[in-house]
């Protein structure tokens, strides 16, 4: 009876905190940089950090839908656990490498707007989401378009 007790507390904390673990995201090194950069407007702009339950990584040309997405691709995935939701981002590793810093830092940006921000594509004007007009976003005028990401967001 005394070995009940005593381990009573240890068994009800152990049920509890595992019924509401949600599993940290994991971001490869490769983006770390690029990721702090987007945390850091996020939080300038809008005063929140970003979900710490997003994974980023490498994968090859990602099949969504029969279409072949050459640079990346944000996708959620279901858990058993807690029927938690993560998100996914998946980055084509032979496009990474090819990219410039700037391309680098848009793809990023483009990707998590769909994870983090739950944005779509905007394919009506000249933005970070514009699916075609992307190419007309360069180190220049890189820090307007990401006030209107977020302004945007926050509206």
């Amino acid at each position: 009876m005394k070995k009940l007790i005593l381990y009573t507390p240890i068994i009800l904390f152990l049920v509890t905190s595992c019924a509401s673990f949600h599993p940290k995201g994991f971001i490869d090194p490769a983006f770390q940089e690029y990721v702090n950069q987007y945390t850091l407007d996020k939080y300038t702009y809008t005063q929140r950090g970003l979900d710490d339950t997003i994974s980023m990584f490498f994968g090859p040309h990602v099949m969504v839908d029969d279409t072949t997405i050459k640079n990346g691709h944000c996708s959620n995935t279901s858990f058993v656990l807690d029927s938690y939701i993560k998100r996914v981002v998946i980055i084509n590793e032979t496009q990474w490498y090819r990219y410039s810093e700037t391309q680098r830092l848009k793809l990023i940006y483009h990707e998590l707007a769909h994870c983090d921000l739950s944005m779509r594509h905007n394919d009506y004007e000249i933005s970070l989401l514009n699916t075609y007009t992307n190419s007309l976003i360069n180190k220049d005028n890189f820090s307007y378009y990401v006030e209107r990401l977020f302004i945007s967001w926050i509206n």
